[in-house]
């Protein structure tokens, strides 16, 4: 699954557990990018409004590579 959201982030995505649970049913959303980091994939976390009736100011991650980061990635891979 981390190789898949891996695949997501280089597509320049941003995403949070929802876009995972909608995609394939996983809610650890935050374990996969633990272990991508640990592997040294600077993936940046961002706070995102997701309010929802029971608690307005709820606030979930986001979560993507910079620009710079997916282009490396690209030229290492021979694809861009």
């Amino acid at each position: 699954m981390a190789g898949r959201v891996l695949a997501e982030l280089l597509r320049g995505e941003f995403l949070d557990h929802e876009d995972l649970i909608a995609g394939c049913s996983s809610w650890r959303m935050a374990a996969y990018v633990f272990e991508l980091k640990s592997m040294g994939w600077p993936i940046a976390k961002f706070d995102k409004a997701a309010p929802s009736a029971g608690c307005p100011g709820r606030v979930i991650a986001l979560y993507g590579l910079s620009p710079e980061i997916i282009s490396q990635a690209q030229s290492l891979r021979g694809a861009a």
